[in-house]
């Protein structure tokens, strides 16, 4: 019988827009496995760590100034799977 894998699961979001998505994710995730980011110099001390697994990165830009700051680091994010959640277009 073959056993599942689980991979370690790095959750980054600054700011109250990302409680609601991080309390998902631990719902999903064993909390051995989830590591939760909240500035950007942890979360890019974190990806300059070599591990034996890629790791899949969760990744919230909670404004445009978020995801200009996330693209600064897009170098260490090469070799991670990761999934980008973006703001809406509208204005609220």
């Amino acid at each position: 019988m073959e056993r599942k894998r689980v991979v370690n699961v790095l959750f980054y979001s600054t700011g109250e827009p990302g409680e609601r998505l991080r309390k998902v994710v631990q719902e999903l995730v064993p909390s051995d496995k989830l590591e939760v980011y909240k500035t950007l110099e942890a979360f890019s001390d974190r990806l300059r760590k070599p591990t034996e697994d890629l790791p899949v990165a969760v990744i919230l830009a909670s404004s445009e100034e978020d995801l200009l700051t996330i693209l600064s680091i897009s170098h260490l994010l090469y070799d991670v799977r990761f999934i980008l959640v973006l703001p809406d277009r509208e204005d609220p």
